[in-house]
């Protein structure tokens, strides 16, 4: 019988992957950007920046505690890098109040 339990309770959850995918990949893209823009940042010498993001789920990974190992080896080193690496904070800023940065973002894509 926990066999049979077992086997559905894993068909349920493959079932939801085509809904948790790309919420996912959006949270490792933005990971990536902000790792991305904190080594850039770095080499060109800067110590303190406040670094925006539209993605709650980042701020809020990245503002917990490490007492939760959370399995994502970006999400460490990104941790890792904000507590060692100068003065850095993260703060979350809805999507409709930072526009510009939003689009100089896609702009960038292109060059």
């Amino acid at each position: 019988m926990k066999t049979i339990e077992s086997i559905y309770f894993l068909m349920e959850q493959w079932l939801k992957l085509p809904e948790i995918l790309p919420q996912m990949f959006a949270f490792g893209a933005e990971l990536w950007g902000i790792l991305d823009g904190i080594l850039f940042l770095l080499h060109k010498g800067y110590k303190k920046v406040r670094i925006q993001t539209d993605s709650f789920e980042v701020v809020r990974a990245l503002s917990m505690e490490e007492s939760v190992d959370s399995g994502i080896t970006l999400l460490r080193r990104v941790k890792r890098f904000l507590r060692s690496k100068g003065q850095w904070e993260i703060k979350y800023v809805p999507r409709e109040c930072n526009l510009i940065a939003d689009q100089l973002a896609k702009i960038s894509l292109f060059w």
